[in-house]
């Protein structure tokens, strides 16, 4: 019996050997959480098409947004484990996955992750109007105002909602949330309407470039190579901010259940689509900077930002809407 369960164990790995060797025979599809034209998107696309000359297959961006961005990640869930349906998972959809209390999936334990490719810079910049020229000067405006001044971001629940939330948390100061969509941010905040905000980089990039409103740092460990004469927060020289560092990243990952061969070659090929110095300059002709991470530091980060926000969401009180 111990005989034939061996040889029954080894058919099946060669099996799953000879698909992982054969794949893609066909199309493949990366569902995206989110409406076209975002950092999650852009990824996607960008990615997508050089897995689609490596591969000789089609790759199919699929946008399907919703539920902070469960709608999409349910749908790749209840998909075939055959590595034809993949997820674009973004640090914002690992936020209100920690909001649910019930879902029909976990995003740690039922995805396997292939790696992260990009991330998207969170800056919080100011109207020229306001009296702070350094991150250091706002936090003490923030601290003399007492409450009094208002911050928008990118919406409730996103990466931006809980970086401005871990930093006023961190230096002990107030301000009112006001949920917006990034690029509605930005133009408000030219129109005198908005006197902060913390949004992602690209669209507030070319308005900063012409002085017509005032970064005062990016919320990443590293600078951003698209801007790298903005500082981090953690170089703000607050001693209560030096490890201070939230990071919107974008990448992929399959279901639990796609075979070891074919996660193996899943990663290979993310890895050196991710490092491709070609790719790189796309992702940073669109404001994205190359954050790739091994399918070990995808997991260690996903499971540690799971804990993070749901953290914060009960300092903050922080609901999905």
């Amino acid at each position: 019996m111990k005989y034939f369960l061996q040889i029954g164990l080894l058919l099946a790995g060669l099996v799953c050997s000879a698909f992982a060797q054969d794949y893609p025979s066909r199309p493949v599809k990366v569902i995206v959480t989110y409406p076209p034209g975002g950092g999650a998107d852009v990824t996607a696309r960008i990615v997508g098409q050089r897995l689609s000359e490596l591969w000789k297959q089609p790759v199919l961006i699929e946008n399907k947004p919703g539920g902070g961005g469960n709608v999409g990640a349910d749908f790749v869930y209840h998909a075939q484990a055959d590595g034809y349906t993949l997820l674009l998972v973004s640090a914002s959809q690992v936020g209100n996955a920690a909001l649910l209390e019930k879902t029909t999936f976990d995003l740690v334990s039922d995805f396997a992750p292939i790696g992260l490719v990009s991330s998207s810079p969170i800056v919080i910049a100011v109207n020229n109007r306001v009296k702070a020229n350094t991150f250091k000067e706002f936090i003490a405006l923030l601290k003399s105002e007492a409450g009094k001044m208002d911050y928008a971001s990118c919406g409730i629940a996103t990466t931006h909602h809980f970086a401005m939330e871990l930093l006023k948390y961190q230096t002990g100061t107030k301000a009112q949330h006001i949920p917006y969509k990034c690029a509605s941010a930005v133009n408000d905040l030219l129109g005198n309407q908005l006197d902060v905000i913390a949004v992602t980089l690209p669209p507030a990039l070319p308005f900063i470039q012409q002085g017509k409103m005032r970064a005062l740092a990016v919320t990443s460990a590293k600078r951003s190579p698209n801007a790298p004469s903005i500082p981090t927060v953690s170089e703000s020289g607050m001693a209560e901010l030096k490890d201070y560092a939230v990071e919107n990243y974008y990448g992929l990952v399959a279901h639990a259940g796609t075979f070891k061969a074919l996660m193996k070659k899943l990663e290979a090929d993310i890895k050196a689509v991710s490092l491709d110095p070609a790719i790189q300059n796309k992702l940073a002709g669109a404001g994205l900077d190359t954050f790739y991470k091994t399918p070990e530091q995808t997991l260690s980060l996903l499971s540690s930002d799971i804990d993070f926000y749901k953290k914060m969401s009960k300092i903050a009180n922080i609901k999905q809407e």
